[in-house]
C-alpha cells in the first residue's frame, strides 16, 4: 500500500474557499426566496363575503363557450380578425 499523502496548506485554503462560495450562494440563495415569497404574499388580499362575487351573476354552462372564431376551411387554424381572403381571379 502506498502513504496517503497529507493535504498541503494551499490545498486547505481551496477547500475552504470553494466552502464558504457554496455556503454564500445557498444563503443568497435563501434570502431572495424568501423576500420573493414576501412579495407575493403581500399581493394577495383576503375577500369578504360582502365582496365575493354574488352567485347570480353567473349561469351555469356559461363559462368556457367557443368563441366566434373564423377558422381556415383547409387545416382548421384560427384566422386573424385582419385575415381577407384572397380575391378570385376569374
Amino acid at each position: 500500500m502506498e502513504p496517503v499523502a497529507s493535504p498541503t496548506f494551499p490545498d486547505l485554503i481551496s477547500v475552504r474557499v470553494l466552502l464558504l462560495s457554496f455556503l454564500t450562494h445557498r444563503l443568497c440563495v435563501a434570502a431572495c426566496s424568501m423576500i420573493s415569497y414576501e412579495l407575493v404574499r403581500s399581493r394577495y388580499v383576503k375577500l369578504t363575503k360582502d365582496q365575493d362575487a354574488p352567485l347570480e351573476e353567473i349561469r351555469p354552462g356559461e363559462l368556457n363557450q367557443p368563441l366566434g372564431v373564423r377558422r381556415c376551411p383547409e387545416c382548421g387554424q384560427p384566422l386573424p380578425e385582419s385575415y381577407e381572403p384572397p380575391a378570385d381571379e376569374c
